[in-house]
């Protein structure tokens, strides 16, 4: 969580003996980090293989990406936010700032989706694979790590790719 008091885990109670595998996961639980106590867990159906968990800015929501399954609940409670079903790979999220948007990578780019009722946003950013993303701290730009070994910045509000990898080997960064 922002403030480092939660920890947000995808878990599935059958690791530890080994008869579960990578991506078996049956519940996602909010976590104090000083004791392990849980503060929820959430209270709906897991996606299957969860690939990420990102609290929101302001430590309300949890977001969590596995299977196509883009999902938010109450890190307080563990009720569900909202939920939307996105065909393909979906690998690396990042909130905005602002908590206002949750910008998700997959295969073929980036999906844009509104924090508060995950409905998609127009002009997402294309990408030739996106396995990471981070949002700037004013959140006018998005930084895509990307499977073809190239780091992408895109404008967060229209979509438009700010610098190539051309430009970043040119650089005297």
């Amino acid at each position: 969580s922002p403030d480092g008091q939660w920890l947000a885990a995808a878990e599935h109670p059958e690791f530890a003996s080994g008869r579960a595998q990578p991506g078996d996961a049956d519940r996602i639980r909010v976590l104090d980090v000083k004791t392990g106590d849980e503060r929820c867990r959430h209270s709906g159906v897991v996606p299957a293989d969860i690939r990420t968990l990102a609290f929101s800015p302001d430590g309300r929501s949890v977001a969590a990406i596995g299977s196509g399954d883009v999902l938010v609940f109450d890190a307080a409670g563990g009720a569900e936010r909202w939920r939307v079903h996105l065909d393909g790979a979906w690998n690396g999220l990042a909130w905005s700032p602002d908590g206002k948007a949750v910008a998700v990578g997959h295969r073929d780019g980036i999906a844009m989706l509104d924090g508060r009722f995950g409905t998609q946003r127009p002009n997402a950013p294309s990408a030739p694979g996106v396995g990471a993303l981070s949002c700037s701290q004013d959140g006018a730009r998005i930084v895509a790590g990307c499977w073809d070994g190239t780091i992408r910045a895109f404008d967060a509000g229209s979509g438009a790719q700010l610098w190539s990898p051309a430009q970043l080997s040119t650089s005297s960064v």
